[in-house]
């Protein structure tokens, strides 16, 4: 039986793994601590920018827009820097073919678990139009216009991070590695 093409290995796999066992990689990845602190961060900043899209929406144009807009386009260099760290650390930047059996069942579950966060995000925000639109309709009250920015940002969010946080989060320590006995 033939292997998978996808799963032979290309001329660049060697460079892929050298950029991901780097050693300061390597001292984040050890750590459930480190990694769990990265994760952390990168929460708060996405949060953080979510506030500031929804302030926007809601400050009146001038001055103070102007200023969270740049707040918002500030927050987004470093979200996307720990978003790229976190994928290193975690392995999700390298292909499936890189990884050895444990690694692509838990990429396979942190897959399974972003796919059921970010459905059941959707739900709820269906549910919650629906509901408003329901509750007030007789009222003629709309969908909050300020609240579009933040919801589909924090939707984008979840769906790229949550693979990446949860196995920050659940993976164990990485023992070091024994040298050998002389």
């Amino acid at each position: 039986m033939k292997p998978l093409k996808s799963l032979l290995p290309i001329p660049g796999d060697n460079l892929l793994l050298a950029d991901t066992e780097k050693p300061a990689l390597n001292r984040v990845r050890a750590s459930r601590t480190r990694r769990r602190l990265h994760a952390v961060l990168l929460v708060l900043l996405v949060l953080a920018a979510c506030a500031s899209l929804a302030a926007g929406g809601i400050a009146d144009p001038g001055n103070l827009d102007l200023l969270l807009t740049v707040a918002f386009l500030g927050l987004l260099g470093p979200v996307l820097y720990l978003i790229t760290r976190l994928n290193q650390i975690t392995r999700m930047s390298l292909p499936y073919r890189l990884l050895d059996e444990r690694q692509r069942g838990d990429r396979d579950d942190a897959h399974r678990f972003g796919q059921h966060m970010t459905s059941a995000m959707l739900g709820s925000s269906f549910v919650l139009s629906a509901l408003n639109k329901i509750v007030f309709s007789p009222g003629g009250a709309d969908f909050p216009g300020w609240l579009v920015l933040p919801l589909l940002w924090s939707l984008v969010m979840a769906h790229t991070t949550t693979p990446a946080l949860y196995l920050a989060w659940t993976q164990p320590d990485e023992l070091p590695e024994e040298e050998p006995v002389a």
